[in-house]
């Protein structure tokens, strides 16, 4: 339902990138939403084997259908964009990646 406000409120376009409402749940992401914000990234902010599988799988495709990538906390811990005015979207910090733990992280 706030996806469907926001969609009727609020003149939304593409953007560069958007963290996945509700954490990627079944229930967010409609396809009106995916289609009309249509991300260059998203980013689901769940947890390691949490308890409601998020994101859902019916959600991630709907992002990868449009070209979207996707970016997990649970895999890259903090995720930080640096965004500058006039100038393109550099790659994502990954702090997981940046700093792998030899004795967990394979």
């Amino acid at each position: 339902r706030a996806e469907a406000d926001l969609l009727a409120a609020v003149a939304l376009g593409p953007v560069d990138v958007l963290v996945a409402p509700h954490h990627g749940s079944g229930t967010s992401s409609t396809p009106q939403f995916v289609a009309t914000c249509r991300p260059s990234w998203v980013v689901y902010a769940a947890g390691h084997r949490n308890r409601w599988n998020f994101p859902n799988a019916r959600v991630v495709g709907r992002y990868d259908a449009i070209g979207a990538r996707g970016l997990r906390t649970s895999a890259s811990g903090a995720i930080t964009f640096r965004l500058r005015p006039g100038r393109s979207l550099e790659p994502p910090r990954e702090w997981r990646r940046e700093r792998p733990r030899p004795w967990r992280d394979p």
